[in-house]
């Protein structure tokens, strides 16, 4: 017992070692320089995120559409960082996103709008409509696309008592479910102004989860492919 003593009063009256004033000043040196490394590495890392943003919304200029796997490819970066960047390029009003990657958004809108495009070639559209019901039968599901010449589909329809309809298109849907004998389904996503129309990754997604016998669609061009 007298030994412990003993050694603990040795170790109670022993002098605290204390770093010298040249060491506590390396110390202070060094944390302040790694303090003043990240900000400094992330201001050096902004002029390349401007750059690789501006380089996206060229090539979605040049070529209309770009995936997330090919611009991370090309820009040797991450996916993640990518859709980051498509993100912001979209909230800048620059490029649309769907599914898997983004379209570039014009200025102007590539096309009249839908009341625009009702109103031409009526009762051509009507006949195409008259012609697409005669496939349609009571207890089908269909899908319906967005566009002026759909919604011409759409008066041939209003007769039938048993039908589901799943469709992107505001008119269309507002016009089908006013027949009793018609449910109507209205997938998600962006509305977009010009269409009345929903697009975007929210309708694609609810479009893979839909069943449907028949699908309408709408083109607005067509290139012939040689075989």
């Amino acid at each position: 017992m007298n030994q412990i003593s003993s050694v603990s009063d040795r170790a109670m009256n022993r002098p605290i070692d204390r770093p010298s004033a040249s060491a506590v000043s390396s110390a202070a040196s060094a944390a302040s320089d790694l303090a003043g490394a990240q900000p400094a590495a992330r201001a050096a890392s902004r002029p390349l995120a401007v750059a690789r943003v501006d380089r996206i919304a060229k090539v979605l200029e040049a070529t209309g559409s770009a995936s997330v796997a090919d611009l991370a490819e090309t820009l040797g970066v991450s996916r993640e960082t990518i859709r980051r960047d498509l993100k912001h390029l979209a909230s800048q009003g620059k490029a649309n996103l769907v599914h898997g990657g983004a379209t570039h958004r014009g200025a102007q809108p590539a096309e009249p709008s839908l009341d625009t495009r009702i109103a031409a070639n009526v009762e051509g559209k009507a006949m195409i409509g008259r012609m697409a019901a005669t496939l349609v039968r009571d207890g089908m599901v269909l899908m319906i696309d967005s566009g002026s010449t759909t919604f011409g589909l759409v008066a041939a329809l209003l007769h039938f008592t048993d039908l589901t309809v799943i469709t992107n298109s505001l008119p269309i849907a507002a016009q089908m479910c006013r027949s009793p004998g018609i449910r109507v389904i209205m997938l998600g996503g962006e509305i977009d102004g010009n269409d009345e129309a929903a697009f975007g990754v929210e309708t694609i997604a609810a479009i893979a989860i839909s069943a449907s016998i028949w699908c309408f669609l709408g083109l607005a061009a067509c290139r012939r492919r040689e075989i």
